[in-house]
């Protein structure tokens, strides 16, 4: 039986729509755990080796920025079980050994699969919004973002002893046959019959102009480590970059037609949010680039012990969502944030000296540990934040909007990493031995700078409706943040305290998600009796002890 609109379990649809975010965690993590055994088999730098990665975040970008608009005019559903096919199959030809031998073959291979991961992966959260039953949409975010770690977890106990017994190609492999699985199984369980805007176009132009600017600017950042790049080329890389980038948003905000974020979309909170979660993703993903070097070539660990090693880092999860549910309920998300940076960057700068000084690893995976969990929980109370505010018009959007970003982050990150290891490689004068320790700490002192200005912008985090009653919360300063007119339930109803006619009990599987949950959406029973009133039940709303209605318009809806 196929999973119907508004009535669907959040852990039941999150089984098929979250395994494209745990397909795409592999594909990144086992190349990030073997990185250095692949560029060695394939006979190429360091630099050449981290477009292995970047091939795939940058396809991923470019696809992503068409997702949206797709997603309108076919449906996210379909969206999803094609690229989860796309990526399937193009990750299945990994198996033959020549490919996995020649570097042009695997770039191919890697970008085709990042085109279906750019299909699937941005379609996840716009399918759990429609799908989900009301109210459980933090819990769908809370287990997609816990595919992260999980998905670090299994691919990196199992990329090591892989890689060392048939070959890393292999794991690819492994990538190919869970995304088919499934692709198979949303054929069957996912609805395809949902409403649809056939009139909706992309704006090619607009598509071009982001692309080629985040491509110039990615190859500008790489051709300052390589010395066949003469400096005027890559002073026009990041110029031109940065221009494209410039010239697309004013473009499509001002006179595309097929804008591809709504004008309506781009607010003060979303802005900082979207920020937030592009430096987090750069600091992140960079920090964790440089583990397999760290552990290889300093801390002389073996290909199996730095998956293992890389793992008990994906353990935090399990520590630092519940914890993360626990600080979300508590404190208003600029609180919440504020604190989770500053431990951030606490435990980054220990770990940098760590590194040039100690070199203890069982200290190095302890404080990866750490920085793991708090990467998790920023991701959880972003996003939840984010779709906290956001109309239910624009979640496709916003969707695709936080996957663009993330990938952005991710792939600059990694790119800055690479920079800026050689640029301190080379002025330390250690060619002959890459990834000093000193050259890594350098690097986790720049990212220490980032988190930084993360918490400076945390603390101008604007308040949201549904933080009514946290710490932190005051009326006043809610009513001056600049957000949508609409809250996610369509509805600027605020409800302090509901009581419901014949209240369910929450089964065991409810309330163990509902420890992972920052935020407890309102349940949206005016939406439901508009778009579903042909269909849906009476909801038994007995009263409300406070209601604040905010528009007149609702009021007309009521009546």
């Amino acid at each position: 039986m196929r999973f119907q609109p508004r009535s669907t379990p959040a852990i039941k649809l999150s089984l098929v729509t979250s395994i494209p975010m745990l397909a795409s965690i592999f594909s990144v993590q086992h190349i990030n755990t073997n990185i250095k055994l692949i560029q060695e088999k394939l006979n190429i730098p360091a630099g050449s080796a981290s477009w292995i990665m970047n091939i795939e975040t940058l396809t991923s970008l470019v696809i992503t920025t068409m997702t949206g608009k797709l997603g309108e005019r076919f449906g996210s559903t379909k969206l999803l079980t094609i690229g989860t096919f796309i990526t399937g199959l193009a990750n299945l030809f990994f198996i033959s050994p020549r490919i996995s031998k020649s570097f042009a073959a695997v770039l191919v291979l890697r970008a085709l699969g990042a085109i279906g991961l750019g299909l699937s992966v941005p379609s996840a959260m716009p399918i759990n919004f429609m799908l989900i039953k009301p109210g459980k949409l933090s819990q769908a975010i809370a287990i997609n973002s816990m595919m992260l770690p999980v998905g670090a977890i299994i691919s990196s106990i199992s990329a090591g002893a892989v890689a060392a017994s048939i070959g890393w190609n292999y794991m690819c492999v492994i990538v190919g046959c869970i995304s088919l699985i499934n692709c198979i199984c949303s054929m069957f369980l996912l609805p395809y019959n949902l409403p649809v805007n056939k009139k909706a176009k992309i704006d090619l132009l607009s598509v071009f102009l982001l692309a080629s600017g985040i491509v110039c600017f990615i190859i500008g950042l790489l051709s300052i480590s390589q010395s066949g790049f003469a400096l005027w080329l890559t002073i026009v890389l990041l110029v031109l970059g940065v221009l494209l980038i410039v010239c697309f948003g004013i473009y499509d905000q001002k006179y595309s037609k097929n804008q591809i974020f709504k004008s309506k979309l781009i607010n003060r909170s979303v802005v900082q949010i979207e920020l937030l979660l592009f430096l987090t993703a750069l600091v992140s993903y960079g920090e964790r680039y440089l583990v397999p070097f760290n552990l290889s070539v300093n801390l002389k660990q073996k290909p199996g012990s730095i998956g293992l090693l890389m793992a008990i880092s994906g353990l935090s999860v399990f520590i630092f969502s519940p914890l993360t549910g626990v600080i979300g309920r508590k404190l208003i998300t600029k609180y919440s944030m504020i604190l989770l940076y500053s431990c951030y960057v606490s435990i980054m700068f220990i770990n940098s000296m760590q590194i040039a000084y100690f070199k203890n690893v069982i200290v190095y995976t302890i404080f990866n540990f750490i920085t793991m969990g708090i990467y998790v929980s920023t991701l959880i109370l972003l996003q939840s934040h984010n779709y906290a505010q956001c109309p239910p018009a624009y979640a496709q959007q916003l969707g695709v909007l936080n996957q663009l970003m993330s990938n952005l982050g991710n792939s600059i990150g990694i790119t800055v990493t690479v920079v800026l290891q050689q640029l301190i490689d080379e002025a330390l004068n250690t060619p002959k031995q890459p990834y000093d320790p000193l050259s890594i700490a350098g690097v986790l002192w720049v990212y220490c700078g980032i988190l930084i200005i993360n918490i400076i912008i945390s603390a101008t985090l604007g308040l949201i409706r549904t933080e009514r009653g946290k710490k932190g919360y005051n009326e006043r300063s809610m009513q001056k943040t600049r957000g949508f007119e609409e809250n996610l339930q369509n509805s600027d109803e605020m409800i302090e305290k509901q009581k419901f006619e014949g209240e369910e009990k929450l089964s065991r599987t409810d309330k163990f998600l509902n420890f992972f949950q920052p935020y407890v959406f309102n349940r949206n029973y005016l939406e439901d009796s508009m778009k579903m009133d042909k269909q849906k039940e009476e909801v038994g709303l007995v009263r409300s002890e406070v209601v604040m209605k905010s528009s007149a318009m609702e009021e007309g809806m009521l009546e």
